[in-house]
């Protein structure tokens, strides 16, 4: 009876990770930090969009996204691909100086989001250097699965030992 709620916790285990394995999440690299953009002029920036954090993602339409801090005023730049599979670039125009947020939709169904970031005016030191790659929560889930998948196999290797040893008397 103990085996066979191992093998269903396994099972379950397997069926958690496969989900995540199979699911649509991606991450989106930048090609230049948005610190660096001038006020009112066009800053380039590739976007490398990566399938479950690995293979260049083609075909999808990755979206630009800013918002003022001081007016919540917004803007959207939709990226071209490029010739490189998964890279698309995006012509950004940040209007004014001030703290902006951005984010970025990648396309395939997750926006990541950034630490605010200053144009046009000295930067705060956290500013600067608070910038993520959005990795989704999906490798956490997925790692925790592999675990337990781990443990069920681990604790079913040991039954069979157990089992196919001699009995001594």
């Amino acid at each position: 009876m103990r085996i066979s709620i191992v093998v269903a916790t396994a099972a379950a285990s397997l069926g958690l990770a496969g989900a995540a394995a199979a699911g649509g999440w991606a991450t989106v690299k930048m090609s230049a930090y948005p610190g660096n953009a001038e006020p009112g002029k066009p800053w380039n920036v590739d976007l490398t969009v990566l399938q479950h954090g690995v293979r260049p993602l083609a075909g999808v339409r990755p979206v630009f996204r800013i918002r003022s801090l001081r007016t919540g005023e917004e803007r959207s730049f939709p990226a071209a691909p490029t010739a490189t599979r998964g890279v698309y670039r995006a012509s950004v125009v940040f209007p004014g100086p001030g703290r902006w947020d951005y984010e970025i939709d990648d396309g395939f169904g997750e926006t990541h989001t950034y630490a605010p970031v200053v144009i046009g005016e000295p930067a705060a030191p956290a500013a600067r250097g608070a910038q993520g790659d959005g990795a989704p929560a999906a490798i956490g889930i997925a790692l925790g699965a592999f675990g337990v998948v781990a443990a069920a196999l681990a604790v079913l290797a040991l039954a069979r030992r157990q089992r196919r040893r001699p009995a001594t008397a």
